[in-house]
């Protein structure tokens, strides 16, 4: 099997016993064909079947070893999000804030940041707000930085903004027939 990052988020977002099964495979499959010249993706994908079988540890080991570290931005990002899959909320504010130096248009960082954020202990939710509004002004149709930013606004007593907000996320998802955010 050769993953890519595509089969990968479609591997996060199934949640039935083929996803795991899936999974399974592209664990005992993909590390044989994985060698220096492999693109990130394949790493990405491996470590996303790692992650659905809750092998957060042997993912992030995956996604920092030094020669996977060098394949890019994607693989930092992938390796962020198992880090915040495990609650390490600090070290991810430490990698969003260096990858944001030199990236400060990916809303995908913005938005990262601001789950971080608000799942600090204590939440710091205003910042939070900052960082999911940012995320916003650059993909405006992004529900899940929508919902953030409602738990944000709730979050600082800003009550009947954050309804609003996240009853526009559920209007969105139930008028397009979908029955979550993942």
């Amino acid at each position: 099997i050769r993953a890519t990052a595509q089969e990968a988020v479609a591997l996060a977002l199934l949640r039935d016993g083929s996803a795991v099964e899936l999974a399974e495979e592209l664990v005992n499959t993909l590390p044989s064909e994985l060698d220096r010249g492999t693109s990130g993706e394949a790493f990405i994908a491996l470590a996303a079947a790692l992650q659905q079988l809750n092998r957060y540890g042997d993912a992030l080991d995956v996604l920092s070893s030094p020669d996977v570290v060098e394949l890019g931005i994607n693989v930092a990002i992938a390796r962020l999000e198992v880090l915040s899959a495990m609650g390490r909320f600090d070290e991810v504010l430490d990698g969003v804030d260096e990858l944001l130096d030199g990236e400060s248009y990916r809303a995908d960082l913005h938005a990262m940041r601001g789950w971080c954020l608000l799942n600090a202990e204590p939440p710091r939710f205003a910042e939070a707000e900052v960082m999911c509004r940012r995320a916003l002004d650059l993909e405006p149709d992004n529900q899940w930085h929508q919902k953030d930013l409602a738990s944000c606004l709730l979050g600082t007593g800003k009550t009947a903004e954050g309804i609003a907000v996240a009853a526009r996320v559920v209007e969105r998802l139930t008028s397009a027939g979908l029955n979550g955010l993942g």
